[in-house]
């Protein structure tokens, strides 16, 4: 009688798990390169197949990624801060304002619903006094609008949800007026203080702050600027990696060791319950990558996800084969998973991504 027990005991379990993952499971394809099956989809695990057809007449190289998370910064509305009456740090007015171009492209291509708003000084100042958002800042100075002697929007804004994406000078070191130089910005520049006061700490720190770095690309890319093929590698006021940890931030980019620290060209920086993500240095002419590492951020989550589970491998297919594989990750109890796969041997990728929920 036990024995039987037994065996109905098991098989209902078995029952049970297939069901499960039955109920988790999907197949996709929304190219006809790019299919992924079997998917399985738990609590502590998650798995997929991934079949790639290279219909070229060379070899090429797909990046399968797997990213657990369990917030879509993708839902927040998108706003790019130009102002050309302010003045700009870091990059010319055509490169700094030329993200947003390359960035609306990126994110169609990624399927990324939500466009970007171009928006002045005073409307800045009008979204920092109402919800969440994400801010794309590339000129490298805060207007007088949101930060001043007399005024912080910034810092109440994001620890209340809000998200700025930020290239250029050190953050929070300059407030700019408009019509007004740049030389008159460095004189009257509020300094470290606002960036500790709004960020919680000095993320670059002052005795570290050197503008004649003799090196300034960073030459090691941590396992997320691998997986999501981030471009950008200045690390000239890029955030110092301890520092970073201290505020239990995430660095995303790649990194440079010099004789007195560690920085990186992407970080991002926790401020309550939204962020900075902070870029190593200006846009300078890189405007292209500055606007592909901004979408490779917003489609993948990563802000809100396990980076120390974060999948990824390389598959090489040979021209005109089609070859399988599969991709395994440990969720930690992450309730979604992001799949991206993409061409690594082409500069414009192919890209299919997909998200799953248990």
């Amino acid at each position: 009688m036990k024995k039987i027990s037994f065996i109905v005991i098991t098989i209902a379990l078995l029952v049970f798990a297939t069901v499960y993952f039955a109920r988790n499971s999907e197949s996709v394809s929304n190219t006809d390169d790019i299919k992924v099956n079997d998917v399985k989809f738990s609590p502590s695990y998650f798995s997929a197949g991934v079949t790639i057809s290279n219909n070229t007449n060379t070899e090429n190289t797909y990046r399968v990624t797997s990213i657990p998370y369990n917030k879509d910064i993708v839902n927040l509305p998108y706003y790019f801060y130009a102002d050309t009456s302010y003045p700009i740090v870091g990059a010319s007015t055509i490169t700094a304002l030329g993200v947003v171009d390359h960035l609306q492209s990126e994110l169609k291509g990624k399927e990324v619903s939500e466009s970007v708003t171009t928006v002045d000084a005073k409307r800045l100042s009008t979204i920092m006094r109402q919800g969440p958002a994400v801010v794309i800042i590339t000129t490298g100075v805060l207007p007088d609008t949101v930060l001043s002697d007399s005024e912080d929007l910034v810092g109440a804004w994001l620890r209340k949800g809000g998200c700025i994406i930020w290239a250029g000078d050190a953050f929070g070191y300059y407030y700019g007026k408009p019509n007004e130089s740049l030389k008159k910005i460095t004189s009257t520049a509020l300094g470290w203080a606002s960036q500790e006061k709004i960020l919680g700490t000095n993320i670059l720190s002052s005795e570290n702050y050197n503008t004649n770095m003799s090196e300034t690309l960073g030459n090691t890319p941590c396992k997320v600027a691998e997986a999501l093929s981030i471009r950008y590698k200045y690390t000239q006021t890029g955030a110092i990696a301890s520092l970073l940890r201290s505020v239990k931030g995430t660095n995303l980019g790649w990194s440079l060791t010099t004789e007195n620290d560690v920085r990186t060209s992407l970080a991002w920086v926790p401020v309550g319950k939204g962020g900075v993500l902070i870029f190593g240095s200006g846009v300078a002419i890189r405007e292209a990558d500055v606007a592909w590492d901004i979408s490779q951020i917003i489609a993948s989550d990563i802000i809100y996800s396990d980076t120390d589970s974060v999948t990824t491998k390389n598959v090489t297919v040979p021209a005109g084969q089609t070859i399988s594989t599969n991709i395994e990750q440990q969720n930690n109890n992450y309730w979604k998973t992001k799949m991206i796969i993409f061409n690594e041997s082409v500069y414009e990728h192919e890209f299919f991504m997909k998200s799953y929920k248990k």
